[in-house]
């Protein structure tokens, strides 16, 4: 299930530079999640890479290596979480660069 039905993804080709989701909010916690693909055919880009910099600090690479012998996607995956930051105004930047071609499927995120 996603939600409300809706979700942003992207395969990302090194031609592009770069992609990236952008996450302003107020808190002290965040949890991203995506939706990650497995098998969807041959010459199709299922492999997950994502870069998440939490306000200018060092990259946290997520990687999602898909299950060749399984069909479909996998719902609500946790791919990012932080806790413990100070109350106040956060930016989450998530992006792909290099040099791999690489899906990235966000579904929803929540903060508080």
């Amino acid at each position: 299930m996603t939600f409300r039905r809706s979700w942003t993804a992207i395969t990302y080709h090194p031609a592009l530079k770069n992609a990236s989701i952008t996450l302003d909010f107020n808190g002290t916690a965040i949890w991203v999640y995506f939706i990650n693909a497995n098998n969807a055919g041959t010459g199709v880009t299922t492999h997950t890479l994502a870069n998440f910099t939490m306000d200018d600090d060092s990259p946290v690479l997520y990687q999602n290596v898909p299950n060749m012998t399984k069909l479909g996607e996998d719902f609500n995956a946790l791919a990012y979480s932080r806790e413990g930051l100070p109350q106040g105004q956060h930016r989450l930047l998530i992006s792909n660069t290099g040099d791999t071609d690489a899906y990235m499927n966000f579904d929803f995120a929540v903060y508080s």
